[in-house]
């Protein structure tokens, strides 16, 4: 199920963008007009504060104010949305990321079902790593609340990629066929891209925006769903590759 609309979306990246702010590429950018996401408001909490990385492009803080709302409306008891290290005030490398550094990128905990919200002070990283040492997922793993984020960010129109653990992308990909879907033909799940060291944290990357012409775009990520090889990784029965579209990354385990 989806939890938005593009109508809902296009008005949020109306509102929000501005001319000329994001310059180069994920591994390699700046901001020009930083938008800074504050500490906490209606249906979110920005985690690791004393980082000082709650900055990113006018559309990215207008999509996560509008994530934090409909969750909140649409799943009034799923707690708050936790948002991570997004960029510096005017981008560039940051430690612990390879990308991070043009306003395009932001980390979001997990959506958990005990609700419980990490100390934001904190910036030992996330709370909660839900691939358990046996090769399961952690019950604190809030599937289908999760699942429908996903999906939100999808029908913006304005996702490049989701990365997660491929253990994850393959229980959302299960959730999909449940529903009927046809999997191949699902856009969201194409996007959502197999990633080691993501079984803690989603990375939402959402593309340039229209109107800042220095910002260099990402390839596209292949076609179709990726389920497959993303089972496969996850039963280990192939060793996780990034695509060529990802090798600007891929020297960077944590991207």
């Amino acid at each position: 199920m989806s939890i938005t609309s593009n109508v809902f979306a296009l008005l949020l990246l109306a509102t929000w963008y501005q001319p000329g702010e994001i310059e180069g590429f994920y591994t390699k950018g700046k901001i020009i007009h930083p938008t800074e996401l504050s500490a906490t408001g209606p249906g979110f909490q920005r985690l690791f504060l004393p980082r000082d990385r709650g900055w990113a492009s006018s559309g990215l803080v207008g999509l996560l104010l509008g994530a934090a709302e409909r969750i909140h409306t649409d799943f009034p008891d799923s707690g708050l949305l936790q948002v991570g290290d997004a960029s510096a005030q005017t981008g560039g490398t940051i430690s612990g990321h390879a990308s991070h550094q043009n306003g395009l990128d932001v980390d979001l905990a997990f959506l958990r079902t005990d609700l419980e919200v990490q100390d934001p002070a904190g910036t030992n990283g996330f709370l909660e790593d839900f691939l358990q040492s046996d090769g399961t997922l952690s019950p604190l793993l809030d599937l289908p609340r999760n699942y429908a984020l996903v999906r939100w960010w999808a029908d913006t129109g304005v996702l490049n990629r989701i990365f997660v653990d491929a253990k994850i992308k393959t229980a959302f990909c299960i959730m999909a066929a449940a529903e009927g879907l046809a999997l191949e033909e699902q856009e969201f799940l194409r996007r959502l891209r197999p990633w080691p060291h993501h079984s803690d944290h989603l990375h939402v990357r959402i593309h340039c925006p229209v109107d800042s012409p220095k910002c260099i775009a990402q390839d596209e990520p292949p076609e179709g769903s990726g389920c497959v090889e993303a089972s496969r990784i996850a039963n280990g029965e192939i060793e996780w590759v990034p695509d060529a579209s990802e090798l600007l990354d891929s020297r960077y385990m944590n991207i």
